[in-house]
């Protein structure tokens, strides 16, 4: 449907991003499996969001505090990026990065002048920044945000994800973080689900994909 996207291959991964929500869709280390998931029910349509890879929240994470009629998660993954610079790094890396400003269509749903920046360096790691500036000189604004990464796994019964143990969390769209992980390790099935949202974390998580042998980490700063 006329979408567009940056295609990145280096001696290190490849990587496709699109610029409909500056989306990371594709990411793939040398001599690897894909590591992000993309459902094959995706529908690419301006006004849908893309499902998989990672989806960019901003400026609100789920539902619209104020007017649920508004898109869930924000614009940021419904609006057409630019990018502005593409770098081939000394380590081999290779980095691209898009930008995003408020227009009439923003406007119309959060009424507040800003850029957006998301970095995108693709190597044997991926490294994913989103970074916003308030150009407004006389308002403020609140914002979330989210980077709301799908990972390819063999199978949901064949994973553990380890790195929560004794953190808070709200279960699905609670108000309160009220409850606690006491496992050391985090096993889901196929027969039931999980909606957690982990608060005041700063540790590494890792993915243990048995039937894959292969683990994946998730980092994070900032």
């Amino acid at each position: 449907n006329g979408f567009v996207a940056a295609k990145v291959a280096n001696s290190l991964a490849r990587a496709t991003i699109s610029l409909y929500g500056a989306q990371v869709q594709s990411y793939q280390p040398k001599g690897q499996k894909e590591v992000l998931w993309m459902s094959p029910q995706c529908v690419f349509e301006k006004g849908t969001p893309i499902r998989g890879g990672i989806p960019i929240c901003f400026p609100w994470f789920g539902p619209n505090p104020d007017d649920g009629s508004k898109p869930a998660h924000g614009f940021a993954r419904l609006s057409t990026w630019d990018v502005v610079k593409t770098a081939a790094l000394p380590s081999g890396e290779t980095e691209v990065v898009f930008e995003l400003k408020n227009s009439s269509y923003t406007e119309g749903l959060w009424p507040f002048s800003f850029t957006a920046s998301l970095s995108v360096v693709v190597g044997k790691k991926l490294e994913v920044t989103l970074c916003y500036t308030n150009t407004d000189n006389d308002q403020s604004f609140t914002v979330s945000d989210a980077l709301h990464s799908y990972f390819n796994v063999s199978d949901i019964d064949n994973i553990s994800i380890d790195g929560l143990s004794g953190c808070r969390y709200y279960n699905g769209f609670e108000k309160e973080p009220t409850h606690v992980q006491n496992e050391a390790t985090l096993t889901i099935t196929s027969t039931s689900e999980e909606n957690r949202r982990y608060i005041g974390h700063s540790a590494t998580c890792t993915i243990t994909d048995a039937a894959w042998n292969r683990k994946i980490g998730v980092e994070k700063r900032g």
